[in-house]
């Protein structure tokens, strides 16, 4: 039985990793499962003033189970989905980290998902990119393009036979950013409306909302990209009408140390 299989010291043949690279993971649980570190906080019979938060107690959990290092929690909210199994249907929400590529099995274990190996990162700091309207930002795995924006107070959802208008909270608006992102790397890539947000003069910070027709809210439960494969996309937001300056923000992630943010301002 082969447990691994090192090449030249670097690259894992059976896990199909770089030795000492990052890695990110993914996991979405079941409506009527607990997940291992909910049962494990459960049974630890700790007492807070302020309960701790999940991305602080999945830290913990590994850290202290298995001596795993955690990084860049976030517990991403996907939408509302109407279902009645809840044994079966599975959360509307996903949790993503990223950790050292040689400390993943327990994780994938326990049911958490690879994405794609992460070359590691250099120790310097990813640059800010300012865009212009319409424009394109790009690292080695993405080319992300915002091509307009426009603001309105309501939108139409709904097939020919019924159509129906969601009309903004009092004293919002919508704004509606039309864009498009390709893979222009090797491997699979993970997409997502909320890797983009907008930001105002104060740096008030507004992400995507769900839109009310279903047919427009898929990309919100993430998509694969392969290689050449694009997506273009309106992505809707709702922020206040007295909000100046409002600037699109695309977030790369870590993939890449020249760049982390680029944006684009639209108003």
């Amino acid at each position: 039985m082969v447990d691994s299989a090192v090449i030249d010291g670097n690259w894992d043949e059976k896990g199909q990793f770089i030795m000492g690279s990052e890695l990110s993971l993914a996991y979405r649980p079941k409506m009527c499962d607990k997940t291992p570190w909910q049962v494990w906080e459960e049974n630890s019979g700790r007492v807070y003033i302020q309960a701790p938060t999940d991305e602080e107690i999945i830290r913990s959990y590994y850290l202290s189970v298995y001596g795993v290092e955690v990084r860049d929690v976030k517990k991403i909210q996907l939408g509302t989905v109407s279902c009645q199994a809840c044994d079966v249907c599975l959360e509307t929400y996903r949790f993503g980290l990223t950790m050292n590529a040689s400390d993943m099995q327990p994780l994938l274990d326990e049911g958490w998902m690879r994405f794609n190996v992460i070359p590691p990162v250099p120790s310097v700091v990813p640059l800010l990119v300012k865009v212009p309207l319409p424009g394109t930002a790009q690292n080695s795995e993405r080319q992300v393009t915002v091509y307009s924006a426009s603001k309105g107070i309501a939108y139409k959802y709904g097939g020919p036979a019924v159509t129906q208008i969601e009309f903004a909270k009092t004293g919002y608006t919508f704004v509606f950013v039309n864009t498009s992102v390709k893979n222009i790397g090797p491997d699979t890539i993970t997409v997502s409306d909320w890797d983009f947000s907008i930001r105002d003069s104060e740096g008030t910070r507004y992400d995507p909302i769900i839109n009310k027709g279903t047919w427009n809210a898929r990309w919100s439960y993430l998509t694969d990209l392969d290689t050449n494969q694009s997506i273009n996309r309106t992505i809707y937001f709702e922020v206040p009408l007295p909000a100046k300056n409002l600037a699109v923000y695309y977030d790369f992630g870590n993939f890449s140390a020249s760049i982390r943010l680029a944006y684009w301002n639209i108003d």
